[in-house]
């Protein structure tokens, strides 16, 4: 990347200022749902038990990526830009702004290839990095009988965000489920006396389960 960086001000209170552009950025880690989960848990303790202690070096530090972060692992093959701010000091840093995927990116859920629509992170609370996350998810699924276009709008924490979903043609949500987990409807599994497993999913949120990962 190329930096602009200003460095102001005396060792008891300095600050570093200016520009980050990233040029470049590929994220091949594989991902690992419930790890994430436990580590976020545990940041939300330590945050708060621990005493902060201001630290004289502060930073003001705005990062811009044009299309140049490029995640491809486990979970997602896509590209992001972003217009973040580093703020804070050494301590205790913040962040501020957002990351957004661009259209035709990919997402593997439940072991099936969803289309980004939208996808954005944004730091709303800068101190805990734990951002809100908002993406349109996209699908299709062939069952026996029908062919069916499957949206997922994602929004809340990144930790633990909340889902709604709908079909076309019009489905209930435990048809939905059934559809992503065994590609046939409820009324499908009853001519092969699958019904009782699509039941035990009535309502529930599949998609942001613990299963919902690819392993």
């Amino acid at each position: 990347g190329n930096a602009d960086l200003r460095v102001t001000g005396t060792m008891e209170n300095m600050l570093i200022s200016g520009n980050y552009t990233i040029n470049e950025l590929n994220y091949t880690y594989r991902f690992d749902w419930e790890e994430m989960l436990l580590e976020f848990s545990s940041d939300l303790l330590d945050e708060a038990i621990v005493d902060y202690e201001e630290s004289p070096y502060h930073f003001l530090i705005n990062i811009k990526a044009d299309k140049s972060i490029r995640i491809r692992n486990n979970l997602a093959d896509m590209r992001a830009s972003a217009s973040l701010q580093l703020i804070g000091d050494a301590n205790r840093p913040g962040m501020k702004g957002w990351v957004r995927s661009e259209e035709n990116g990919r997402l593997m859920l439940k072991e099936r290839d969803f289309q980004i629509g939208r996808g954005e992170v944004r730091y709303v609370d800068p101190y805990t990095f734990h951002p809100q996350v908002q993406a349109r998810l996209n699908t299709q699924i062939r069952s026996a009988n029908e062919d069916y276009d499957i949206t997922y709008l994602v929004e809340g924490l990144l930790y633990d965000p909340t889902t709604k979903a709908f079909s076309t043609p019009s489905l209930p949500v435990a048809d939905i489920n059934a559809l992503l987990l065994f590609g046939m409807t409820r009324e499908e599994m009853t001519r092969i006396g699958g019904l009782s497993s699509a039941l035990v999913m009535e309502g529930s949120d599949l998609l942001a389960s613990k299963f919902g990962m690819v392993e």
